[in-house]
C-alpha cells in the first residue's frame, strides 16, 4: 500500500489480532458464515452511521436475505452500495463477530459489474431522530478493538535509512496526477520538483524527498540509489 498526500496514519498490529484476522478472512467464507449465524438483532442498522445520516440501507435486512435469495440483483441488495465500509456494524455493533461490511463490499463489486448503480433523491435524506444519542464513544470502541494498549505517545527518533529505490506516485488526492518535469536518467537532489500539476487543474507539486537517479515517469516518478533521512 504506498504512502501517498492523503495518508494520516499506520497501525501495525500483530498477524494474530482480531482486526488482522478479519481482513484475511476469506470474503465467502464470511458470508457463508452470516447466513448461518446472524441472529437478526438489526444492531448493525441502528447504528450505521450512513443510515442515521438518512441513507436508504439496512444492513441487517441484507444479512437476513442472504440465507434465501440467489440473485443479488434484488432490490434489498442494491442498497448494499449506500454502505460506506466504515465498519462500526462489524467491529462494533454485531453481537455474532460477523462483517456486515466485508458482506456489502462483496455485493457492491458484484452489483458494479452488472452495471446496476444505488439511486437515491437527496431530498429524501431525512437524519435519524436518534443520531445524536447513537454516537459511539472512542474509549470503548478502542476497548473492543484491543488496541487500548497501543495508545501511547511513541518517541520520535531521527535516523538515516539507505533505500535501493523510491517511489512517488503522481496520484496523490482526488485532484488531477501531477505530471513529470523529470525524465529517465535525471540526478535529482533533495527538494527538486520532480512533477507539476498541468494548467488549469487543481493538485499537488510533487518534490523530491531524496538524492538519487530517475529511473521511470510512468505513473509515479522512482528515484534510485538515495539516502533518506526519517
Amino acid at each position: 500500500m504506498p504512502i501517498t498526500k492523503t495518508t494520516t496514519a499506520l497501525i501495525v498490529l500483530p498477524a494474530s489480532h482480531n482486526i488482522i484476522q478479519g481482513k484475511i478472512t476469506d470474503p465467502q467464507r464470511m458470508m457463508n458464515i452470516t447466513k448461518t449465524v446472524c441472529c437478526q438483532c438489526s444492531r448493525c442498522t441502528d447504528l450505521c452511521p450512513r443510515r442515521l445520516l438518512g441513507h436508504d440501507i439496512e444492513p441487517h435486512k441484507i444479512m437476513r436475505s442472504l440465507a434465501w435469495a440467489s440473485d443479488i440483483s434484488l432490490e434489498v441488495f442494491g442498497k448494499a452500495l449506500f454502505c460506506s465500509e466504515c465498519g462500526v456494524c462489524e467491529k462494533y455493533a454485531c453481537p455474532m463477530m460477523i462483517s456486515p461490511r466485508e458482506v456489502n463490499a462483496k455485493i457492491k463489486k458484484e452489483l458494479l459489474k452488472k452495471g446496476i448503480k444505488g439511486k437515491q433523491n437527496k431530498k429524501d435524506y431525512i437524519p435519524s431522530g436518534f443520531r445524536e444519542l447513537r454516537k459511539i464513544p472512542t474509549g470503548r470502541l478502542m476497548e473492543k478493538l484491543d488496541i487500548e494498549k497501543y495508545d501511547e505517545f511513541p518517541p520520535f527518533k531521527e535516523f538515516t535509512h539507505e533505500v535501493k529505490e523510491l517511489s512517488i506516485h503522481l496520484d496523490q488526492h482526488i485532484g488531477r496526477p501531477a505530471v513529470p518535469v523529470v525524465k529517465i536518467g535525471d540526478r535529482v537532489k533533495e527538494n527538486d520538483l520532480i512533477a507539476d500539476v498541468a494548467q488549469g487543474a487543481i493538485g499537488a507539486r510533487l518534490h523530491s524527498p531524496v538524492e538519487g537517479a530517475v529511473v521511470s515517469t510512468q505513473d509515479m516518478v522512482k528515484i534510485k540509489a538515495a539516502t533518506m533521512k526519517g
